[in-house]
């Protein structure tokens, strides 16, 4: 039987509509499928090791390029990728799946890229006395971290160029570039470029080199900076020890009085195959693991410039331990608003976010007599990276309060922009009084923990193998420099006055 004219147009007519509808649907949800594939695969290579490399945020980019017409709110109207949304969508996703990193652990190439308008040069002070032939010994993971670091700095904007040097007791340049400055690190080479290498006056060294930073120059010193008294009959450790960390502490006062300085100071540990001298110059043969150090030295603005690029991070081996010093002046007031939600009992902010806090009282149920508020605290300008917020050691605060700090995640969240840290604060003792919150600039822990007075004991796997000799007179040395003791030592403070 054969359908009318009327029927078939009937036919069409409704059918025409669902296979549009079908064919969306199928470009849609196969848009969506690929867009959600390529987050999952930024969440994969966030996951592996709790950053985003550039290598790993360069292989995002190359999906995206590769379908263009699957990802078109990620491009610019002129066809260029928008780095700014598509980190922004990295964040939103890294903050979903709940993993902790922050946005300054993806990897930024508005950063890295970015025009440097005052470049500086670098110049880098490899320690060459003997003490340092053990970690040039065959290939070694030294050699790897100064390689893969050096690398960094010269394709970087930020130096103008780079210069390096072997320094013992006087300095000795090194012309060549830096592949043939890392395949020359051997014991021999270091014998050859000469110099006095049989003791370090560290005190002595870093006053040479604070007197090459000025605003074209930054320094770089890589050495185990393990002081070496020499044998010098009736010494007394301690008491050479105090005079070394008086010496660098004027030091690095009268730079300061001149210049504002920062100094960065990384531990890093290696494979050591050589003679190791303990304080008295006793040999000890050591085949090991063993720390040794890559400072950072330069004008404040220059050290903001490096860290922000996260060469420091990325050096190959990885860092151990990480300390940041800077000049103090007043202390600064630390930007932060009170959460309305997010509270243990109840309490009014008639006069605002910043508070003060009134009609405090405890709470109930499970929150009976506990009370508690939570503020955003945001440090994005501060010289120390994220971490150095999240460690309570670093903080001084009313004894009877407890608190509990962790990074800002969700940055999609227009209550939290803005901010980097939230702080979670509770008391079971209430009453009117201001609550102070101050952060303070001492030596950390890991200083401690990691120095020796004693190193005559030394072998491979005991306690003294992992720790320097001196390094705690070392880094307070430089630490009573921008810290004096005679003061506070507060570097950033809030106040938040609470009345019942």
């Amino acid at each position: 039987m054969l359908l009318s004219i009327r029927t078939i147009l009937k036919y069409l007519f409704i059918g025409v509509p669902f296979l549009l509808i079908s064919i969306l649907l199928f470009v849609l949800v196969g848009c969506k499928n690929e867009y959600e594939s390529w987050k999952y695969s930024a969440y994969e290579y966030a996951k592996s090791d709790l950053n985003l490399s550039k290598e790993e945020y360069e292989n995002l980019i190359d999906q995206v390029e590769a379908s263009k017409d699957e990802f078109p709110n990620l491009f610019n109207q002129d066809g260029a990728i928008n780095h700014e949304k598509i980190r922004k969508v990295l964040i939103k996703k890294i903050s979903i799946e709940k993993l902790d990193i922050t946005e300054d652990e993806i990897y930024n190439p508005l950063v890295m890229n970015s025009s440097i308008d005052n470049k500086f040069n670098i110049n880098v002070y490899l320690e060459n006395s003997a003490s340092m032939d053990g970690y040039v010994n065959g290939k070694t993971e030294f050699e790897t971290a100064i390689y893969s670091l050096l690398g960094d700095i010269r394709i970087n904007d930020f130096c103008d160029s780079l210069n390096l040097n072997y320094i013992n007791k006087s300095v000795h340049k090194f012309e060549p570039d830096i592949e043939d400055f890392i395949d020359k690190l051997e014991p021999s080479t270091f014998r050859i470029r000469g110099g006095d290498r049989s003791t370090s006056d560290l005190s002595d060294l870093l006053e040479s080199i604070l007197g090459e930073v000025n605003k074209n120059n930054a320094s770089i010193l890589i050495s185990d900076f393990v002081f070496s008294p020499g044998k010098k009959k009736g010494l007394n450790a301690r008491d050479y020890l105090n005079n070394q960390m008086l010496g660098i502490k004027i030091n690095f006062a009268q730079t300061l009085k001149t210049q504002n300085i920062s100094v960065v100071a990384l531990q890093l540990y290696s494979n050591f195959n050589g003679t190791y001298y303990d304080l008295q110059e006793t040999q000890h043969n050591y085949k090991g693991k063993r720390p040794y150090y890559i400072w950072l030295i330069g004008q404040e603005d220059q050290v903001k410039t490096i860290l922000k690029t996260k060469i420091l991070d990325n050096i190959k081996g990885g860092v151990a331990n990480k300390l940041v010093l800077t000049q103090m002046d007043a202390p600064t007031k630390i930007k932060f608003k009170i959460a309305r939600n997010h509270k243990k009992g109840n309490f009014d902010l008639n006069q605002g976010s910043a508070g003060p806090i009134r009609s405090a009282e405890y709470g109930s149920g499970i929150n009976e007599g506990v009370f508690g508020f939570t503020f955003y605290a945001d440090f994005s300008n501060e010289i120390q990276n994220s971490n150095f917020y999240l460690d309570e050691s670093n903080y001084q605060y009313n004894p009877n309060y407890s608190i509990e700090i962790s990074l800002v995640l969700d940055l999609n969240d227009p209550s939290k922009q803005g901010y980097t840290h939230k702080f979670s604060v509770e008391t079971k003792d209430l009453k009117t009084e201001v609550f102070k919150l101050e952060i303070v600039g001492k030596t950390p822990d890991w200083v401690s923990e990691s120095s020796s007075e004693d190193d005559r004991s030394i072998s491979v796997g005991n306690d003294e193998s992992k720790k320097t000799f001196g390094l705690k007179y070392l880094i307070d040395g430089v630490v009573e420099a921008c810290y004096p003791n005679n003061e506070d030592n507060v570097i950033n403070k809030l106040e938040i006055p609470i009345s019942r």
